[in-house]
């Protein structure tokens, strides 16, 4: 994927309802992700220059502005470090359309037997992987990003734990 273009970014969300409080991490459609302030110095600290952050401003109902600041998260890093075979039974299905595409099964026990190889993903700490299919919204994280997101008290989504090999 190419340089992100100025005009290409939202700049703002408008929900449909409003909120007392939000997570850190954020799903948006179309697998666009935005994060806290907290958040993003976490990941800049720990994949220093890896990734994009672009500002969000986060319109409530009423034209009432979310006082907390929050930034559109650009992964900067992919990798086809998926293990099909050290994945465990019914983790992914194959494509009927894409010879070789594969889907998530997105339960908990899909997820979690979901296996990566460490020699492909390396020290990165935040990354998308190839293999999954463009429509997937898996992102993962590294055992040691999760460890400080919680060692701060960070509120993720629901997330699982999946294998390294």
């Amino acid at each position: 994927y190419g340089p992100v273009e100025p005009h290409e970014v939202p700049r703002y969300w408008n929900p449909r309802k409003s909120y007392k409080s939000l997570g850190s991490l954020i799903h948006f459609h179309s697998r666009i992700l935005g994060v806290d302030e907290k958040l993003k110095s976490i990941i800049e600290q720990m994949d220093p220059g890896v990734h994009e952050f672009f500002g969000l401003e986060i319109r409530m109902p009423k034209n009432v502005i979310f006082d907390k600041k929050y930034y559109i998260l650009r992964v900067g890093q992919y990798f086809d470090a998926f293990s099909r075979n050290d994945s465990c039974e019914g983790s992914v299905d194959e494509s009927e359309n894409v010879p070789g595409l594969l889907h998530l099964n997105e339960t908990k026990k899909g997820i979690s037997g979901l296996a990566f190889r460490r020699d492909d993903f390396g020290q990165a700490h935040l990354w998308r992987d190839r293999r999954l299919g463009f429509q997937e919204r898996l992102t993962c994280f590294s055992d040691e990003l999760i460890a400080e997101i919680d060692r701060s008290g960070l509120r993720l989504p629901k997330h699982y734990k999946m294998r390294e090999v």
